[in-house]
């Protein structure tokens, strides 16, 4: 379940890292995208680390 958890946060928060940059300039809730995109890379990394 923590890897399916790790993966899934992984492709998400580079989406949203990808998403937010590319269109950064239209919206302010593109700027919340870059925010939660780091935020699940982090999460990711943490649960990517040995317990």
């Amino acid at each position: 379940m923590g890897f399916f958890a790790m993966v899934l946060s992984f492709l998400l928060g580079i989406f949203f890292t990808v998403i937010g940059v590319v269109r950064r300039k239209q919206n302010v809730l593109y700027k919340l995208f870059i925010v939660l995109g780091i935020t699940l890379l982090i999460v990711a990394v943490y649960l990517a680390r040995p317990q």
